[in-house]
This record gives C-alpha cells, sequence and structure tokens, in this order.
C-alpha cells in the first residue's frame, strides 16, 4: 500500500505557480526581464513555432526527471511564441546537451564533484607537513650557510620512499614566500 504513494504522479496543482512569461521554460526560476540579455544571465523569448517540437524531442532523449518538469510545462500551453514564453540560454544549451540544471538555478542540485576543477596547484599534505619540518630546520641552523639542493634532499628524508620532494627551483620560491624577506638565496 505504501508503494502505491511513492508512485504518485505530481499534479500541475501541487507544484510551484509558473508564468511563461516570468519564468525559464526550461529551470522554473524567474527570469530578470529588467536586467536586460547582457547583465547576469541571457536569456530568450520563444519566437518560433517549432521549438515545440523540439524541446519535446529532447524530453522524449533525456528521459529523466527534468525533462518530465520540462514536458509537464509544455502540455499547459498550445503555443510558445504565444504564450510569451522566455527561457535561460544556458538552462537551454545544458537541457539540450544532456546534462544538469545549472547550479545557480538548481536549487542544491550540482554536477558530481569529480567533474568540478579547482583552481591552482593541488595541495599535497604530506609535502606540505615535510617542508614545514624543513623550515624549522632551516630556523634551527640560522647560522649556517645552506644550500637549496641540501633542503630538498632534507625534505625527501621526511617523506616516504615513494614521495617526491619539491624540485629546487620551487623550494627556493616556497622559501622565499614563507619567510617572507627574512631569507637570502644566493644564486652561483
Amino acid at each position: 500500500m505504501q508503494k502505491a504513494n511513492e508512485d504518485r504522479r505530481t499534479l500541475c496543482s501541487e507544484t510551484p505557480f509558473f508564468q511563461f512569461a516570468t519564468n525559464c521554460l526550461f529551470c522554473g526560476c524567474a527570469v530578470d526581464l529588467s536586467a536586460g540579455q547582457f547583465k547576469g544571465f541571457e536569456f530568450f523569448q520563444v519566437r518560433t513555432t517549432e521549438l515545440d517540437a523540439s524541446i519535446k524531442s529532447v524530453c522524449a532523449a533525456r528521459q529523466d526527471e527534468w525533462a518530465a518538469d520540462v514536458f509537464r510545462r509544455l502540455c499547459l500551453v498550445s503555443d510558445l511564441h504565444a504564450a510569451d514564453t522566455v527561457y535561460h540560454q544556458v538552462c537551454s544549451s545544458n537541457f539540450r546537451t544532456m546534462k544538469l540544471i545549472p547550479s545557480q538555478f538548481s536549487g542544491g542540485a550540482t554536477e558530481p564533484d569529480t567533474k568540478k576543477r579547482r583552481v591552482g596547484r593541488p595541495s599535497d599534505d604530506i609535502k606540505y607537513e615535510a617542508f614545514l619540518k624543513v623550515t624549522s630546520y632551516l630556523a634551527d641552523n640560522d647560522q649556517e650557510q645552506i644550500t637549496v639542493k641540501h633542503l630538498v634532499d632534507k625534505m625527501q628524508s621526511f617523506l616516504p620512499s615513494d614521495t617526491e620532494a619539491y624540485s629546487i627551483k620551487y623550494m627556493k620560491s616556497k622559501l622565499l614566500e614563507h619567510f617572507q624577506g627574512e631569507i637570502v638565496v644566493m644564486v652561483l
């Protein structure tokens, strides 16, 4: 008996109010018509009657929850152009290329973390801890002249055998960054 409740379809009356002239056909979010097309997210008004059939064919190909939502909206109106329907360009593009709803319009659903790229060099905590030990060693032996190569070798001694220490060039830049002018590195 409980299974019947889980399979029950959502009624149009249960979904938030949707207006074709102010809400994106694809994501359902409000389109800021006063901002203009190039401030914020680019949007377009439906101008052809062929778009309805095109979107329905994409819905049939996608067969996911987003496609079902869009298809339900399409069934509410017979002519998208006459209803002054608007949509975000990025939503249309993502919908047609089988991607997810853009994160800024999804309300939390985003692409898997494996697809997110972080900017810059990835941090390596093991190497950083070894580098901090090298800086402590250098601070303890501040009266000596030590080569950067010696510090790289020292860092390697703090790392597991399968992990490489920083290169000489990178070690030099990290030392200058860490000590912020309190260290002199001479080039021979």
